[in-house]
């Protein structure tokens, strides 16, 4: 759905209930708390009520909307303006647009990123690229207490050492994966790579040591020596995940600027999301059942 058709189709709170209503139960409502059909319509506050364990709801319980007073309207548009945005949108821009607070636009996207998380299952297939990279400033460009800190106990102000690791998988097939670590090296990247890649699959990596000994585990590993100027070998290379970095760092540079560790997972599931669903013309919709599904309710406790 286009961001022209929500604000003409999706303007008012009951419309927007309506269309998720829809989109979550079909025709048949059902309890969040006890998961009882037997439930009765409550039109006047768009809620209904459970003849089973006596509680009333409404279709926002267990999901990303829920306790939120902004307008599902706005919520909506927020939705289609993030998922259209390649590079991200910055808190201020999309509080500028639904003309709410940086704050309010903060906690929206939070919770927008919350419903992207990455839970399909499924194994990556046939050739795999695997890279690792870093994300962060320069050390030079840090505050000067910071770099004051890091001379004091000792360490080199250079490199990728005060940066986060950040692991990425991606499969030829489209799909994209990442993951914040502690270190990169193959402890840590080894068991991401058995627990998302299919045995039949062809590892295709650089010349890193921590992939050493995938070739025992897995059909093929390929490795493309970045050192000695090899970057395309026939059909191995790891050019598409190496560009998935830069869309990556382009939006963090031009559109956030900063993200601190504890966040950065939640921003790179907003990069993965839109890249693995890139061209999709149904993206509000495959997002709006995310989002639908995110929170788990906890049961009504029963005598």
């Amino acid at each position: 759905m286009e961001l022209i058709e929500i604000t003409k189709k999706l303007n008012t709170q009951k419309r927007c209930i309506n269309y998720l209503e829809k989109a979550r139960w079909q025709e048949k409502p059902v309890c969040p708390y006890c998961q009882s059909d037997k439930v009765s319509a409550m039109k006047k506050q768009l809620r209904h009520h459970c003849n089973s364990c006596n509680t009333s709801f409404s279709v926002l319980v267990g999901t990303i909307f829920e306790a939120s007073n902004l307008p599902l309207s706005k919520w909506f548009i927020a939705i289609s303006l993030v998922m259209h945005a390649k590079k991200g949108i910055s808190s201020r821009q999309l509080a500028r647009h639904i003309d709410v607070t940086k704050d309010t636009a903060w906690y929206v996207q939070k919770r927008l990123r919350d419903a992207m998380q990455n839970t399909d299952k499924k194994l990556l297939k046939g050739i795999v690229e695997v890279d690792e990279t870093y994300v962060g400033g320069q050390t030079k460009n840090k505050h000067k207490k910071v770099r004051e800190a890091l001379h004091t106990q000792g360490k080199v102000a250079t490199g990728a050492m005060h940066k986060v690791p950040v692991f990425g998988l991606l499969s030829r097939s489209g799909r994209v994966s990442t993951q914040v670590v502690e270190h990169a090296d193959g402890k840590s990247l080894k068991p991401i790579i058995n627990n998302r890649v299919d045995r039949k699959s062809v590892i295709v990596s650089d010349g890193f040591g921590a992939y050493s000994g995938l070739n025992k585990k897995y059909r093929g590993h390929e490795v493309v020596n970045h050192e000695k100027d090899e970057y395309v070998r026939g059909a191995y290379h790891t050019n598409n995940i190496e560009g998935f970095w830069s869309l990556v760092k382009r939006g963090i540079v031009g559109q956030y600027h900063k993200i601190t560790r504890k966040y950065l997972q939640n921003y790179l599931d907003e990069f993965c999301f839109k890249y693995n669903f890139k061209g999709e013309e149904k993206i509000f919709e495959l997002f709006l059942y995310n989002a639908l599904i995110t929170n788990k309710v906890k049961p009504i406790a029963t005598c």
